[in-house]
């Protein structure tokens, strides 16, 4: 019986049968998924809008020049900053800046957010 193999951050390895290069693979997947779901998060509060009698409801376009800079792992507690970059009122869409911070203040990712502005009916 072997001893699993230490993680980046002390613990036992996510996966300890894996060879060295594959774990480490698999830690940088699962931080991966992990900062996107931060990002995604971000975006989830600016629909709160419409429930404070706002006529225009925010549709997610999407995320551009999205970046992974450095590694997150489980446990990590990561910070997500949203600024609003700019406004077209003519094609009725803004652009939000997301950066994303570990609790080092490492900044571990970033993002561009475009929404789309739709009435409501």
């Amino acid at each position: 019986m072997s001893l699993p193999a230490a993680s980046p951050r002390g613990g036992p390895s996510l996966s300890p049968a894996l060879p060295s290069a594959t774990a480490n693979a698999f830690s940088r997947m699962a931080a991966t998924r992990e900062a996107v779901g931060a990002i995604m998060t971000s975006s989830d509060a600016t629909g709160q809008d419409a429930e404070r009698g706002i006529d225009e409801t925010p549709v997610s376009l999407g995320y551009d020049r999205v970046r992974f800079l450095a590694p997150v792992f489980f446990g990590d507690t990561v910070t997500v900053d949203y600024t609003i970059a700019g406004i077209d009122t003519e094609r009725r869409r803004s652009t939000g800046d997301i950066t994303v911070k570990n609790q080092d203040g490492t900044l571990v990712a970033v993002a561009t957010h475009i929404l789309k502005w739709v009435r409501n009916k």
